[in-house]
């Protein structure tokens, strides 16, 4: 864990997708680079530095985008988002539903395992908790990819929707 914020990435996907909204020179302009760093960078042949994102993260609100980069510098920490999925609303609201149905099933199926001392549990306990978590990581990976496209579909601006809701976890005592 102590490498998981990588200095520089490759993230031909992220940036595809901003130039699925954006000129590469759009892009090179806003951000002082050159178009032909832009164009490598989207065909995987350049790296993008942490600080190149930054700038892509704050000048392109492109939650999908954000999420692939995050994906990447995390060194796969934020799950990816789910690109070969049909990313159209109804599809995805059903894939949500059955695997947040499916992870609550597996947590509340492993409650005995999870009621057991740490320190005492069996090897086979231990692959129930990893199964639990793999469910969670399916779950939370098409929450990511909903979030990413409803944001962008609706024009509904993600980041100011994490902050509004940090503000009622604050107010709920879980941060």
């Amino acid at each position: 864990m102590a490498h998981v914020l990588q200095e520089s990435v490759f993230a031909p996907n992220a940036i595809t997708a901003l130039t699925k909204k954006h000129q590469q020179k759009e892009i090179a302009l806003d951000n002082h680079i050159t178009q032909a760093l832009v164009s490598q960078q989207a065909s995987g042949k350049r790296k993008v530095s942490k600080q190149t994102a930054k700038l892509y993260m704050q000048k392109y609100n492109d939650a999908e985008a954000n999420f692939m980069l995050l994906h990447e510098f995390s060194s796969g920490l934020i799950p990816c988002v789910l690109e070969k999925i049909d990313k159209h609303q109804m599809s995805l609201l059903h894939h949500f539903s059955r695997e947040a149905t499916e992870a609550v099933e597996s947590v509340r199926q492993s409650l005995d395992t999870f009621a057991s001392p740490v320190t005492k549990i069996s090897q086979e306990q231990r692959q129930v908790v990893v199964n639990v978590m793999r469910e969670m990581l399916d779950a939370s990976a098409i929450i990511n990819t909903t979030l990413a496209i409803i944001s962008e579909d609706y024009n509904i601006d993600l980041k100011s929707q994490v902050l509004e809701r940090e503000k009622a976890w604050e107010k709920f005592g879980w941060i």
